[in-house]
């Protein structure tokens, strides 16, 4: 039942989002959608997906209890913490440093977690890891600023960019 709730709160955000969605302003002769279409059919995805998941959960007949808790324990507590610190950092430190020691740190942790001390052993690797990582942070920023028109935050190296 608390899986439920959750989830009909979570709809309610996204209808709340829609509504806000309506009160862009475009012009009479705009037939596209408007600056709001994207944001309108993610909450379309959104909505669809929390109908077909309260249906999965009245059509089984299991009672198992929903916790919120289990979302700061384990692996989903290392990714949802490492997550809320990438969003805080980036404002402070750019998108490309707070994207870069996300993915790194999440990269070492999943390899610490499935493979032991494998990075340690190859300090090769780490490196080409980490390089692989930093370019594709910086080229997904090239392309959100300069194909899509996305303003991302330059943080630190806002006097270098």
């Amino acid at each position: 039942m608390g899986e439920i709730i959750f989830l009909l709160v979570l709809g309610c955000v996204g209808g709340y989002y829609y509504h806000e969605s309506l009160t862009y302003t475009v012009t009479r002769f705009e037939r596209t959608g408007g600056a709001a279409i994207f944001p309108r059919a993610l909450i379309y995805v959104l909505c669809a997906f929390i109908l077909i998941r309260i249906l999965q959960i009245l059509a089984s007949r299991q009672k198992s209890p929903f916790k919120v808790v289990t979302i700061f324990k384990g692996p989903r507590g290392v990714f949802f913490l490492s997550f809320v610190a990438f969003v805080a950092l980036m404002d402070i430190l750019g998108f490309a440093i707070a994207g870069s020691l996300y993915l790194i740190c999440i990269s070492f942790y999943m390899d610490r977690q499935t493979n032991g001390d494998s990075v340690a052993k190859s300090p090769k690797r780490l490196f080409f890891r980490s390089l692989l990582m930093v370019a594709s942070v910086l080229a997904l920023g090239y392309l959100f600023s300069n194909y899509l028109h996305v303003r991302i935050p330059a943080g630190v190296l806002k006097s270098i960019l």
